[in-house]
């Protein structure tokens, strides 16, 4: 029983060395010194696609070796069986059938009982796809390492001690060290300048499964890098570029930003097109004088085009020649009318000028602008005054010559007066003359004090008493048809005022509300007190702020036409 459970045990051990080495592509071999065939297991001639029962002299097996490798087995043979040296080398066979293959051969001395060498005995396996596959390894880290050697950013790995294992090209230039200074050394004991800046830069609680991005500043070198650090097995990847020049540009930027914002002009940016739609480039930066001056938020504007602060004042003219500056990319300069979000109206001088991208093409629009509204009021009130002016001087000449010749009239009139003492006809006429004389010589003293080339005459009086005392010639010469009402007020202050003027100023006032009512309506004249402060004082140049006495005529009639008041003076 024994012998049958022996032999049924070496026959599933022989199984279990099959399978094993099927499994493993390993096979066996045993060579006698006196014996020129090899002993091979199976799967030994499997691999060399043999079939078995055919095992080979040493002749023949060597034959199945490359050419260059033959001569590496054949050695490593020889000081097996003569120095009895073991081997383990990987080399090439050719198979029967012509396939290439990575073998590893092994061998090792056989020694009978004296410890004489009869023999060699060992194994053969097929790492064909353990060789490939290494090598393929080979590949992808050749190619890695020359991928990481080209790349524009800056490479370094750390093990997890954060010592340096490797270093791309980038990374030498930007460090300023050579690899072989840093491989091995702690990053700290290379670059102790820039532990507190680098670790600083660095989270406490970072976790150390994922990635992580920061800028730091390196003294040593007075620069800024943007680094991302990657967790990998081998401790970390850590990728990393120069930006100072872009931190300097970034603060420029900032700076330039804080200037715009705190401009007291408005500066607006809107896309370069489309010119001819119907809309218009489009808003993308406006400052916060624009809020200021406008009322619109940036919110209510971005996205718009300028047409939002056009009305029915803006000049087409204009607007035709900014259009044509835009269409040929030129420059503008013009002024604006332009309305708040209030509705307010308010004067703008515009320099509108293109910006192109690095191509030189036109990319946007950057409009300065200015508001003059303030500065429109002073050149009309300006060109009003020279316009008084002028007329006031035509006034003046007109009035002084006109006073040379009635002098010379009532002189002669009241000479005739005198000595047509007989022909009482004659000087009543004369007496006329005379009289007509002095009528037009208070004519030309009116003029002559509007055109102040004769001092005012004014007296101390209350308005209230002077405005009763021609309200007789004020009825006459209005209508029936009006209705004429006095509104005087009460406590009425006493004012410096040249009667004669202020009758003629408010009869003059009084017959153009009688013209411009000509089918009836109210009159009314209201006197106050008022007190005109500093505002109201810088906008009407011909008064200074303090206390004054109003006298206000005011109708129902039509008024003056358009054309009329633009001559108004």
């Amino acid at each position: 029983t024994s012998i049958v459970e022996t032999q049924e045990n070496l026959v599933q051990m022989e199984k279990l060395w099959n399978l094993a080495g099927e499994k493993a592509r390993l096979g066996g071999w045993r060579m006698r010194i006196d014996d020129t065939h090899l002993i091979w297991t199976r799967e030994t001639a499997a691999i060399h696609e043999l079939p078995p029962g055919e095992p080979p002299t040493l002749e023949e097996a060597l034959a199945f070796y490359t050419p260059e490798t033959r001569p590496i087995v054949e050695e490593a043979f020889g000081r097996c069986i003569e120095k009895g040296e073991i081997y383990d080398i990987v080399t090439q066979i050719v198979t029967r059938g012509g396939k290439r293959l990575w073998v590893r051969s092994m061998g090792e001395p056989e020694y009978d009982e004296s410890g004489k060498i009869i023999g060699a005995q060992g194994g053969l396996q097929d790492v064909t796809e353990l060789v490939e596959a290494r090598e393929r390894s080979k590949e992808l880290e050749r190619r890695l390492t020359s991928t990481l050697e080209d790349m524009g950013d800056a490479f370094y790995l750390l093990s997890p001690k954060l010592e340096f294992l490797f270093l791309n090209k980038q990374a030498e230039k930007l460090l300023r060290r050579s690899r072989d200074e840093l491989l091995g050394q702690l990053i700290w004991e290379a670059f102790p300048e820039s532990k507190s800046n680098f670790l600083s830069a660095i989270p406490k609680d970072i976790d150390p499964t994922k990635e992580l991005s920061f800028d730091f500043h390196y003294p040593q070198f007075d620069a800024w890098f943007a680094a991302d650090l990657y967790p990998v097995p081998e401790g970390y990847a850590v990728y990393f570029r120069d930006i100072s020049r872009e931190r300097v540009r970034e603060m420029q930027l900032k700076l330039l930003e804080v200037a715009v914002e705190r401009l007291n002009d408005v500066v607006m940016i809107t896309d370069a097109r489309p010119i001819e739609g119907p809309e218009g480039p489009r808003i993308v930066y406006v400052n916060e004088a624009f809020v200021k001056r406008t009322g619109y938020t940036r919110e209510e504007v971005i996205g718009k085009t300028p047409r939002i602060l056009q009305g029915p004042g803006t000049e087409r003219k204009v607007l035709d020649q900014i259009r044509h500056a835009l269409e040929t990319w030129q420059p503008v300069r013009a002024e604006l009318l332009n309305y708040k979000k209030s509705g307010e109206e308010f004067w703008l001088e515009l320099e509108i000028v293109p910006i192109t991208n690095d191509r030189g093409d036109y990319t946007h629009w950057v409009s300065i602008e200015r508001d003059v509204t303030e500065r429109r009021a002073l050149e009309e009130r300006l060109r009003e005054s020279q316009k008084l002016e002028a007329m006031g001087q035509l006034t003046g000449g007109v009035a002084h010559d006109f006073n040379n010749l009635l002098t010379v009239i009532l002189g002669n009139a009241e000479l005739l007066a005198t000595r047509l003492t007989k022909d009482a006809q004659l000087r009543m006429m004369a007496e006329m003359t005379a009289k007509a004389a002095e009528r037009g010589a208070e004519l030309t003293n009116r003029l002559l004090a509007f055109a102040r080339r004769q001092a005012l005459q004014p007296k101390t009086l209350e308005a209230n008493r002077l405005i009763a005392s021609i309200e007789p010639m004020l009825r006459r010469t209005i209508s029936e048809e009006i209705d004429l009402e006095f509104v005087r007020g009460a406590g009425l202050w006493f004012a410096e005022i040249d009667p004669g003027q202020l009758e003629v100023a408010l009869l003059n006032l009084v017959i153009n509300a009688r013209d411009a009512m000509p089918h009836g309506g109210k009159l009314t004249i209201e006197t106050g007190n008022a007190h005109l402060d500093e505002a109201y004082a810088s906008l009407h140049d011909e008064v200074k702020a303090g206390q004054y006495v109003m006298i206000s005529v005011s109708d129902t009639g039509t008024g003056m036409t358009p054309e009329t008041l633009a001559r108004a003076f």
